[in-house]
């Protein structure tokens, strides 16, 4: 994948196989690609392809695309004009938006679940009441969760590890697994996590 055509590639080499109603979570330090996993054609494939629910992502046109994922980003932009009329003036006050950035969260959960209860979710990691409720709420769907707190991960049945800098997968396989392994990126991460705390 890359951001632009006249970029580098900055996702490599990546294939990876999950199960359709599955929670996933992608980690690593920053630039090292765990967001470029999440753009789903925000910029186009250079090689490859990506299969969400079996469906080749590139075969169905952006709207169809578009209207089958739900993103719950860690800081939404919120379109007060998309709101139902009577929210509308409850987010405006003194001409400026009220909500805070977990009661955006809370609505692009609310906009997910509207959506569809087999869709697939895409979500960069955010507070606690969130992470608990995507995993209570979107049983049944496949989840990706974007980390940038370890700790948002641990509830997902497959970690994607990836390789600071390189663009590549340094580990894919289960938290209980990573965990274990003594020179597991995953444990490091963790382990540093848990001593900032």
């Amino acid at each position: 994948m890359k951001y632009q055509d006249n970029t580098p590639i900055v996702l490599k080499g990546i294939n990876l196989r999950t199960h359709s109603q599955e929670m996933g979570g992608a980690v690593g330090r920053t630039g090292s690609g765990e967001r470029g996993v999440a753009l789903l054609r925000l910029a186009e494939l250079a090689a490859g392809r990506i299969l969400i629910d079996s469906v080749d992502i590139c075969s169905i046109s952006l709207g169809e695309l578009r209207s089958k994922l739900s993103l719950i980003p860690q800081e939404p932009v919120l379109f007060i004009s998309k709101l139902p009329q009577r929210l509308q003036a409850e987010a405006m006050a003194d001409g400026k938006n009220s909500f805070s950035v977990g009661e955006r969260q809370r609505l692009c959960i609310t906009c997910a679940l509207r959506r569809s209860s087999e869709g697939s979710l895409i979500g960069v990691e955010t507070g606690a009441l969130v992470q608990q409720t995507v995993c209570e709420a979107f049983q049944g769907c496949t989840v990706l969760v974007i980390a940038h707190r370890i700790t948002a991960v641990l509830n997902c049945g497959l970690i994607l590890a990836m390789d600071h800098g390189k663009g590549r997968v340094a580990e894919f396989d289960s938290p209980v697994v990573l965990q274990r392994e003594l020179k597991s990126m995953f444990a490091a991460l963790l382990a540093k996590a848990g001593s900032l705390s």
